[in-house]
């Protein structure tokens, strides 16, 4: 704890600025999961703790949803509320980067920090697997 002499309780921290997400879809560009013209935010598919988030805005690796808490934090449809959602939107990421440029798990791994595709089992066993058709972004030049 921080003390100040003249006081007789001590100093609260400042809180952390919340990240803030700067990157820009294309005009028009609709939230992936209700498809409404609501103020857009890029959900970042591999955690920005685990590379740059620039390299996964560069790679193109993020999905276009609304800010409802409906498509952020609910149990049933959403990214950060439903686990399984999430493995499977991670899995095909991984799946349709590797494809586009020709990369190996190795490869991505190296990237990103990560290999989702550990996780392949899992996700195609998921009841999301079917429903889930996305493309990722293009590759920023």
């Amino acid at each position: 704890m921080l003390y100040d002499d003249n006081l007789l309780f001590s100093k609260t921290k400042k809180k952390k600025k919340a990240a803030t997400n700067t990157y820009k879809f294309k005009e028009g560009t609709k939230c992936y999961f209700a498809g409404c013209n609501l103020p857009i935010i890029a959900h970042h598919i591999v955690f920005k703790s685990s590379c740059n988030k620039e390299i996964v805005e560069q790679e193109g690796l993020m999905l276009p949803v609304c800010n409802h808490p409906h498509h952020l934090q609910s149990k049933e449809l959403s990214i950060h509320g439903n686990y399984e959602i999430n493995r499977v939107i991670q899995v095909k990421a991984q799946m349709q980067w590797m494809i586009r440029e020709n990369k190996t798990e190795d490869d991505f791994r190296k990237i990103f920090g990560m290999n989702f595709m550990i996780y392949e089992l899992q996700a195609r066993e998921s009841r999301w697997w079917n429903e889930i058709v996305f493309n990722i972004q293009n590759k920023r030049v």
